[in-house]
């Protein structure tokens, strides 16, 4: 099952699929346009996960960051839970002070990195993706702050532990400023270059 969600005035899309037992992502046949960030999380026993052709263990309970630009695809499919995003529908630069390490999630120290779930972290993401569909049924004006208000929440808590998981007590911090300034370098040449595609397009128009 895979639900959508477009915002009406603009090209944001988010959406969460679950039980697709064919589901898998190819980078280079994706719609033009049509780029996301993937957060899967693996409800089932261990499987196989393939990123960009490499072989990994997808852990039970265990959830898994994956770029836009990564080809991926599951041995159990059906088993995993999975929420994706573009850059329209959440932007980490206009978010910078909600994630607080701009783009660690995504941009982190690590090519693949796999988060387990502890009880705590488990009833809350479980919480936050029921809140997430139930919100999906809706169609009002808070629609889309709602959606986004609870990805901002998976991202952040994700993020927080990750950065726990994932990197090593005396990392410098300024091993961090200096990747987040890279990212919100890649961010905003992103938005300016979005920005000038829609101008031109808009003066085109009769």
């Amino acid at each position: 099952m895979i639900q959508q969600f477009k915002e009406p005035n603009g090209s944001g899309i988010l959406r969460l699929i679950e039980d697709e037992a064919s589901f898998a992502q190819n980078y280079y046949e994706q719609s033009p346009g049509f780029n996301t960030h993937t957060i899967a999380f693996n409800k089932g026993n261990d499987q196989e996960i393939i990123i960009d052709e490499i072989k990994y263990t997808f852990p039970s309970g265990n959830i898994i960051p994956l770029m836009l630009n990564q080809s991926f695809r599951f041995s159990q499919p059906e088993d995993v839970i999975i929420v994706q995003f573009n850059r329209e529908f959440y932007c980490i630069i206009n978010h910078d002070a909600e994630v607080g390490c701009v783009g660690f999630l995504f941009f982190g120290p690590k090519p693949v990195m796999f988060i387990p779930l502890e009880d705590a972290e488990l009833d809350k993401v479980t919480q936050l993706l029921n809140v997430m569909r139930a919100e999906m049924q809706h169609n009002d004006s808070t629609q889309a702050s709602m959606l986004r208000m609870l990805l901002a929440q998976l991202i952040i808590s994700l993020t927080r532990l990750s950065k726990k998981l994932h990197t090593a007590p005396d990392t410098a911090q300024e091993q961090f400023d200096l990747l987040r300034k890279y990212c919100l370098l890649v961010e905003g040449h992103f938005l300016i270059q979005v920005q000038i595609k829609v101008t031109a397009s808009t003066a085109l128009l009769p």
